[in-house]
């Protein structure tokens, strides 16, 4: 019987090896500081993580106590997420939000980490957190610095 074999990040993974990096914490290190002043900021009880590839950041928001649903389109990243980033107050799902809509005022916070340089109409996306979010909802939205060398080559590439 051939080994499951597991995409993240667009890398190949054993299940050992995935174990291996989510027992050292090494998918939480790689979190850069701005995305753990982001965690920091979380309010409410019922929070989206949009984009959530490996549960990682959906996980370390679980445990501080608020329900999470942590989406992502990619059906290999939710595999990951609910056997590796699993906890009772976090439920994945394969979703896309502008197709599969949530009903109005679902939830107390968004976070749109590191995602919105990947979608192809960002302002479709703002306008449908700001349907979803009950009033006085928080949405907190980071993205990697666009005019940085790493990713400029990156763009070339």
């Amino acid at each position: 019987m051939e080994d499951k074999v597991y995409i993240l990040d667009g890398k190949e993974y054993s299940k050992p090896e995935l174990e291996k990096i989510f027992s050292l914490g090494k998918s939480i290190e790689k979190l850069s500081q701005r995305v753990q002043y982001a965690i920091e900021m979380v309010e409410g009880k019922m929070v989206l993580d949009i984009g959530c590839s490996s549960g990682a950041i959906t996980k370390k928001i679980a445990e501080k106590d608020h329900k999470v649903l942590g989406i992502d389109v990619l059906k290999s990243s939710i595999d990951i997420a609910k056997e590796f980033s699993s906890h009772p107050n976090a439920i994945y799902e394969v979703r896309d939000l502008v197709t599969n809509p949530f009903p109005e005022n679902s939830f107390d916070c968004i976070l749109f980490l590191e995602t919105i340089e990947h979608v192809e109409n960002p302002a479709q996306y703002l306008k449908e957190f700001h349907r979803i979010l009950k009033p006085n909802g928080r949405l907190i939205l980071s993205t990697p610095n666009a005019t940085s060398l790493k990713n400029l080559f990156y763009a070339l590439s």
